[in-house]
């Protein structure tokens, strides 16, 4: 009995919810006596943590549930505290913020009262977190000082040995701000960032950095934050990994004037955005050894440059993060961003790519890793002129189950579609192109290429239609119809896009004065 819940209750601690899930169920079923059981709400407490963890409606009745039913069948239980903690995230997850409130308070007194400072700290970190942030949706959130004293209590009593404590930092910066203390909150964000730099691969530095970043920027210049971040108080000079971080939160800020710059209509600001971020870039390039960093910030600065106009120069940050044989970490990230650095490179290099993907999707747990490695890969097989291998990997990702990826979706059905238009399975491409402009007209860089090819297979084929009309007559129709449908949506649609239209109306133009058809306007008439 007891070797079944431990070994449930580890893989639950090292969050690997869908196994330990498994196991508790198992356990529950084969043990349901809690008078011979002395391990079952504790089961039922990790049970709830599996369906929390896996998140939605369904899940968090199930945990609610079983978090109540701890409260309810076994109030003196040694993780009461904890379950009310649970209780807390569950409510809030669930848009409850009044009862979430309610259960953190119970938690944090019991905590108190256990002198359980892990769990004493952690609730204060969640009364500031839900009743400190500036907005609530896009209103100013009336209570946000409230947050103040139990961001106060939690760094004079649990900070120091919290590991929460760069949560808190983030999270108290507009309950600080609101009762004018901005620079007091930054100057402790500032020391967090510090302090949790000494040890490489703590949680939270990524994020205190960006929440001192806004927060700094408030009163500063990006310049000023450049000076600022380029001499760190508190960051010893040999500290590469966070030194290197600072500098792409930098890198970020310039990217940010460059889209701002771009909205407003300034050509200028974007000049010089874009001068300083190319100066910053080659900085980051000459003054980091790619041996000096961490895995983590390898594959930072590796997702940073692989998305800039030298791509292939990441290529050494993510060989570096996979050729560590002592330290495996982030190594699906960095085998999906070689690959996708690989994939601008020669048929060669997209060939290797296509190795990394396929490693990505088989064993990577993040879904979203294994979602971008899939479209990816059908993406350089279409780059290489593999159609039907592209075909197979884009049908794959439209049919994926449980999950189902959402994210490429238009774009893997556009992907379809050409492979089959490519391989000359004129009858498939046809039902797909009709797909993609049928149900996201909308979207005219994609919509509009769609039913312009779909057209001219239409008017190719030249045969008679299933609604009675000859395919030519079909085609003008249909697009004479999207022309229509689509002048207001044109209007917000991309330069590229409003091209594309322009494309599309001109076929129809053409259409129309051929003999093969007869003019809308008439018929109409």
């Amino acid at each position: 009995q007891a070797a079944l819940y431990f070994q449930a209750a580890n893989l639950s601690r090292l969050q690997e919810w869908t196994k330990s899930a498994v196991l508790l169920d198992k356990f529950l079923a084969t043990y349901p006596k809690p008078a011979s059981n002395l391990y079952y709400p504790f089961a039922l407490f990790d049970r709830a943590n599996c369906h929390y963890a896996v998140g939605g409606r369904e899940e968090n009745q199930k945990a609610l549930d079983l978090v109540t039913r701890v409260e309810k069948e076994f109030p003196g239980v040694s993780i009461m505290e904890s379950n009310f903690s649970l209780k807390g995230n569950i409510l809030q997850s669930m848009s409850k913020p009044e009862e979430a409130e309610k259960y953190y308070l119970m938690a944090h007194e019991l905590a108190e009262q256990k002198k359980n400072d892990l769990v004493a700290g952690e609730t204060l970190f969640y009364l500031v977190a839900l009743i400190g942030p500036e907005k609530i949706g896009k209103q100013d959130n009336p209570r946000v000082a409230e947050s103040v004293p139990y961001y106060t209590k939690f760094w004079d009593k649990y900070g120091a040995d919290s590991p929460f404590k760069a949560k808190v930092a983030v999270a108290g910066i507009p309950g600080m701000k609101k009762i004018g203390k901005l620079d007091e909150a930054l100057e402790r964000l500032q020391g967090v960032i510090a302090d949790i730099a000494k040890s490489p691969g703590t949680p939270g530095l990524e994020e205190a950095i960006g929440s001192y970043t806004d927060a700094y920027l408030e009163s500063h210049t990006p310049l000023e934050l450049k000076d600022h971040y380029y001499a760190f108080p508190r960051i010893d000079s040999r500290d590469m990994a966070t030194r290197a971080l600072l500098r792409v939160a930098v890198i970020s800020v310039f990217e940010d004037l460059v889209v701002k710059g771009s909205k407003a209509k300034d050509p200028e600001a974007v000049r010089n955005a874009e001068a300083m971020i190319q100066v910053l870039f080659e900085e980051l390039r000459t003054a980091f050894d790619p041996k000096d960093l961490t895995n983590f910030i390898l594959v930072k600065v590796g997702n940073f440059i692989r998305k800039t106009s030298q791509p292939l120069t990441a290529k050494v940050y993510f060989e570096e993060a996979l050729n560590r044989e002592k330290d495996r970490s982030h190594r699906f990230p960095a085998l999906f961003g070689l690959a996708d650095v690989l994939s601008k490179g020669t048929s060669a290099q997209k060939s290797e790519a296509i190795v990394h993907l396929k490693k990505v999707i088989a064993d990577a747990e993040d879904i979203g890793d294994k979602e971008q490695a899939l479209y990816l890969m059908a993406n350089i097989h279409a780059e290489n002129g593999n159609w039907s291998e592209a075909a197979q990997s884009a049908e794959t990702y439209l049919k994926a189950k449980n999950p189902s990826y959402r994210e490429y979706r238009i774009q893997a059905r556009m992907l379809l579609a050409q492979s089959y238009d490519k391989a000359g399975k004129n009858e498939d491409a046809i039902a797909v192109y009709f797909q993609i402009w049928g149900t996201s007209m909308g979207a005219i860089e994609y919509s509009a290429p769609a039913i312009k090819r779909w057209m001219e297979i239409l008017w190719d084929r030249n045969g008679s239609n299933p609604s009675g009309k000859s395919d030519r007559q079909f085609a003008y129709e249909k697009g004479y119809s999207y022309i229509k449908s689509t002048r207001e949506a044109v209007k917000k649609a991309t330069p590229e896009g409003k091209k594309m239209w322009d494309a599309v109306q001109a076929l129809v133009t053409e259409y129309e004065a051929r003999n093969d058809t007869t003019k809308v306007e008439e018929k109409e008439k």
